[in-house]
């Protein structure tokens, strides 16, 4: 694969025919949607990013697909796209056959975390998050975009929240250096400081 590097007289033929660009940008921001401000959060907003790719003969112009895909997917890609061989320390998947078909469609949804042991797991329906308390939120997309409407604490909703819990790991690993997950990241001190102070924020409590 060669890099992309603008020319001064345009591309050529050689060069575009054997070019792939991926862009991609950094994660939203709220900006009131919730009652939250910024990004540190696991819903839509905050975790949804624009990914492009352009792969010569292999690509659909202009097509689009709403498969859930993650960021940890575009390594796995370039090696397919590439023919090298698959590394099998990746967590992420070749997103070539969706690439090459926009309409294909995958059963695997992706795994997202906020902090410790607060994850998400996005399908192409549905958002169900577990934070490390317990507590639970499940969006249908098809009828709830805006994820408003909570419907963990529905029994309908139960098999569906079972087959989203079973990609949530059930012992994942504590960030560098700590040894307990009481001291896991600074929100725990946050949350400390604000019951001492009696100012947890209202989109917290």
């Amino acid at each position: 694969m060669k890099g992309f590097r603008p020319s001064r007289s345009g591309p050529t033929a050689s060069n575009t025919d054997n070019t792939v660009i991926v862009l991609w940008g950094d994660h939203g921001q709220h900006l009131g949607e919730k009652h939250h401000f910024r990004k540190q959060a696991l819903w839509e907003e905050s975790t949804r990013v624009p990914l492009f790719f352009s792969v010569p003969g292999h690509c659909v112009k202009g097509g689009k697909t709403d498969v859930p895909a993650s960021l940890l997917d575009i390594y796995p890609t370039l090696l397919d796209i590439c023919g090298l061989p698959a590394n099998e320390k990746n967590q992420g998947s070749s997103l070539v056959p969706f690439i090459e078909d926009t309409s294909a469609t995958k059963e695997e949804p992706v795994l997202i975390s906020w902090q410790y042991g607060n994850f998400a797991v996005r399908s192409e329906n549905w958002r169900y998050i577990r934070y490390r308390d317990g507590s639970e939120e499940l969006y249908d997309h098809r009828t709830d975009p805006g994820e408003h409407i909570n419907l963990a604490g529905a029994p309908e909703c139960r098999a569906i929240i079972e087959w989203h819990k079973k990609y949530i790991p059930s012992d994942p690993a504590l960030p560098a250096g700590m040894t307990e997950w009481k001291k896991a990241d600074k929100y725990d001190r946050l949350m400390k400081r604000w019951e001492q102070n009696d100012s947890i924020p209202v989109w917290l409590r």
